[in-house]
């Protein structure tokens, strides 16, 4: 069957074909939503002529058990698109090339005052805080003191001067503190590393203080990535950050640790009850010490109340 366009019509229209092809263009095929896409995207659909119409010419032009359509397929759908619509099909090569390729449309976001506008961000994310990724974590935590700064310029010289720190005749040492409060682990958790600093009562009710959401960013910033604890060494960081914080002398904060010692540790004590714990209020076989189960004569099992004496099938003792 002969063609119904010339070779310019069907060089203009292997032009957008291919455009509305996208990644299959090398393979020469065009699916139902791409198909789909051109007759909306080129303005070929009118009041008459609808998406439903494009469905069912491509449905009639494509082959059985095929869902796409190649280039020859394609031109046999621009002639029924011409027969639908009752229009030359010098009109449709027309209106199918001039639209050029697909329109690509996407949702515009709204205007809000309170994110684009960053001269009205407080607290931590005035500083450019918190970040959920811990190499990423950029957070100023003020300027500390002098010496505090000193201390917090090299991780490891204060790592190996706070290694050194202890007391002169063999006592109590910032590491034994560190094993007493992770309970003989050689590593710290973050709850273990939250609860020490609350037992030593460092932390601060609110901000600018050290406060528990400031304990959760330190220990994510000092800990290896996909970690859940921390070592003696990443401790030792984890002390300088919150010096920093505290805005106190890094020496003062471990004085403080050390002196305070080991874990707190609390339970819950039962309240007083008279009827139980006073035994002059006993009444009955109580105020004897009884009953006891333990006592001569007493059943222990029905090995005690049963007649287990050799007898006849009549029950007749033997």
């Amino acid at each position: 069957m002969a063609s119904s366009f010339s070779a310019e019509e069907e060089s203009r229209l292997l032009e957008v074909f291919c455009l509305f092809c996208g990644v299959d263009a090398e393979k020469g095929q065009m699916d139902g939503r791409q198909f789909a896409k051109l007759m909306r995207d080129t303005g070929m659909l009118t009041k008459k002529f609808t998406s439903i119409d494009t469905d069912i010419i491509f449905a009639k032009v494509k082959a059985k058990a095929l869902r796409k359509i190649d280039f020859n397929q394609f031109l046999a759908a621009a002639e029924l698109c011409a027969g639908a619509k009752k229009v030359p099909v010098s009109d449709v090569v027309a209106t199918l090339t001039s639209g050029g390729g697909p329109k690509v449309a996407g949702t515009r976001t709204d205007k809000v005052r309170l994110h684009d506008d960053r001269g009205g961000y407080t607290g931590v994310h005035s500083k450019g805080g918190p970040s959920t990724v811990d190499s990423e974590r950029q957070i100023d935590f003020g300027t500390p003191p002098p010496r505090a700064a000193k201390a917090s310029s090299g991780v490891a010289s204060a790592t190996s001067q706070m290694q050194s720190m202890q007391v002169s005749d063999g006592g109590y040492t910032l590491k034994m503190f560190f094993t007493d409060h992770s309970l003989g682990a050689k590593e710290m958790d973050g709850r273990q590393f939250v609860k020490m600093a609350k037992d030593t009562k460092i932390v601060d009710k609110k901000p600018p203080g050290l406060t528990t959401t400031d304990l959760d960013i330190i220990f994510a910033k000092v800990k290896a990535k996909s970690a859940r604890k921390i070592n003696f060494a990443q401790f030792q960081e984890a002390l300088v950050h919150c010096a920093e914080k505290k805005h106190v002398y890094l020496e003062d904060l471990e004085a403080h640790l050390v002196a305070f010692g080991g874990p707190v540790f609390t339970g819950v004590k039962a309240d007083n009850v008279k009827l139980h714990d006073d035994k002059s209020t006993y009444t009955g076989v109580y105020t004897h010490g009884g009953p006891d189960t333990g006592s001569m004569g007493a059943h222990h099992d029905i090995s005690t109340l049963t007649d287990r004496t050799p007898a006849d099938v009549r029950g007749v003792k033997r």
